[in-house]
């Protein structure tokens, strides 16, 4: 269990716009990378141990994603259509046009 907890740490601290890799990056410079892992490892814990015997469900308080960021993202997805030989037009949704 120690080693899978290890891992799963060291996965979270390396997940982009998300606050365990924040606060992983404050705790380093204190701490030193083996125990802010473990810091990281307890706050794991935590937030498991409230989903199972609270209920409560696991809300994300990274960075939004910027406008820059999802435009580049849909370009990237579109590239990757093109290969197999797919048409792809990239337009902005609007209000009337997502669904209800």
């Amino acid at each position: 269990l120690r080693a899978t907890l290890c891992q799963v740490a060291q996965a979270a601290v390396r997940t982009k716009n998300c606050w365990i890799q924040e606060k992983f990056k404050r705790l380093v410079p204190r701490l030193g990378y083996v125990k802010a892992i473990w810091a990281i490892v307890h706050l794991l814990c935590k937030i498991v141990w409230n989903m199972l015997h609270k209920g409560q469900t696991y809300l994300e308080k990274g960075k939004p994603t910027t406008p820059q960021a999802a435009k580049r993202r849909a370009q990237k997805i579109a590239r990757e259509l093109r290969i197999p030989g797919y048409t792809v037009n990239i337009k902005p949704a609007t209000d009337a046009a997502l669904p209800l």
